[in-house]
C-alpha cells in the first residue's frame, strides 16, 4: 500500500544509495555489494533510513483511510519476524527456505555482520523478498528503487533487521577456549567508515585493568579498543597537567616578559590599603 506524500527527500536518498548519479553526483553508497564493508553498510543504511522515515510517518496526520486510523496506521509498517505465509506460497520460494532457517537459526553462523549483511543483501533481499511481496501483495512499488513508498518496505527491512538483531544477540561475547574469560566479539568494534582497519577480533576482555572505578558491563559494551586507548592518553596528558609534582605558583624564571608599557604603568599603581 502506498503511504500518501511520501517525502521526496527521503524517496531521492534511498534511490541515490542503491543507484549512484540518480539524485546527484555524490554516491552515498560507500562500499559496493560484494566488497569489504558493504554488508554492514547495508545493514546500517537500511536501519537509519527506516528510523528517518518512522520519525517523519509516526507524527504525521493523515486524512487518508486506513492511515488516519492510528492503530491501522502503526499495523501497515509493523515489521515482520519472519517470511509471511502469503509469500512461502510463491513460486520460487524453496531456493530460499534454506537461506531463511539459516538467519532463523543462526546454524551454521556468519562470522561476522558485515558476512551476515552481504548474506541477506546478495540473497533472499535482492532475489527473493522484494519481489514476492510484489507479488502475493499485489503492490508492484515495493520491487523497484521506489520502494519506501510502499508500507511493505517497512515490514522486510523490518525482517532484516530482526535478522541482524538476532544475530548479534547469539554473538554478543565468545567463550575463550583458554581460559574461562569472556570477550567481546569484533562486531561491536567493527569501523563502518574504513573496514580496511585491522580489529582484533576478540578484542576487549571483561576484566579490564582500570585507572579509576570498575566499568559496568554496559560500559565495556560501548568501548572501542582503539578509542579507549586514546582516551586513555588523554586521561593521562589531563592528570599530569592537573596533577603536578611540583609547587602550583609560578617560578620566577617561568613568568613571562613583561612589555615596556606594561611595566610603567604598573610602576604608577598605588597599593590599595
Amino acid at each position: 500500500m502506498l503511504i500518501p506524500n511520501f517525502p521526496a527527500d527521503l524517496l531521492n536518498q534511498h534511490h541515490q544509495w542503491h543507484q549512484p548519479g540518480a539524485h546527484g553526483p555524490i554516491p552515498l553508497r560507500l562500499h559496493p555489494m560484494g566488497s569489504k564493508g558493504g554488508g554492514i553498510e547495508f545493514l546500517l543504511f537500511h536501519r537509519d533510513f527506516i528510523a528517518q522515515a518512522m520519525s517523519w510517518y509516526n507524527v504525521t496526520q493523515f486524512e487518508e483511510s486506513p492511515f488516519a486510523n492510528a492503530a491501522k496506521k502503526a499495523a501497515l509498517v509493523a515489521p515482520w519476524t519472519s517470511v509471511p505465509p502469503e509469500m512461502t506460497q510463491i513460486e520460487g520460494w524453496s531456493a530460499w527456505t534454506a537461506d531463511a532457517v539459516r538467519l532463523d537459526a543462526g546454524a551454521p553462523n556468519f562470522d561476522s555482520d558485515d558476512d551476515l549483511g552481504f548474506f541477506i543483501e546478495s540473497g533472499i533481499h535482492n532475489n527473493f523478498l522484494h519481489g514476492a511481496a510484489a507479488l502475493a501483495f499485489n503492490d508492484p512499488s515495493v520491487r523497484d528503487f521506489h520502494s519506501p513508498l510502499s508500507t511493505y518496505f517497512y515490514k522486510i527491512h523490518g525482517l532484516v533487521q530482526h535478522w541482524w538483531s538476532s544475530w548479534q544477540r547469539r554473538n554478543l561475547v565468545h567463550r575463550d577456549k583458554k581460559g574461562p574469560k569472556l570477550y567481546l566479539r569484533d562486531l561491536l568494534f567493527h569501523d563502518s567508515v574504513d573496514p580496511d582497519r585491522e580489529v582484533p577480533r576478540l578484542a576487549v576482555p571483561f576484566e579490564l585493568p582500570k585507572r579509576f572505578r570498575d566499568l559496568t558491563h554496559r560500559e565495556v559494551l560501548g568501548l572501542d579498543p582503539h578509542r579507549a586507548q586514546s582516551l586513555a592518553a588523554r586521561v593521562d596528558r589531563l592528570e599530569v597537567l592537573t596533577f603536578p609534582m611540583r609547587a602550583t605558583f609560578i617560578e620566577a624564571n617561568e613568568r613571562p616578559t613583561l612589555g615596556d608599557e606594561v611595566l610603567h604603568g604598573i610602576e604608577h599603581l598605588k597599593p590599595v590599603r
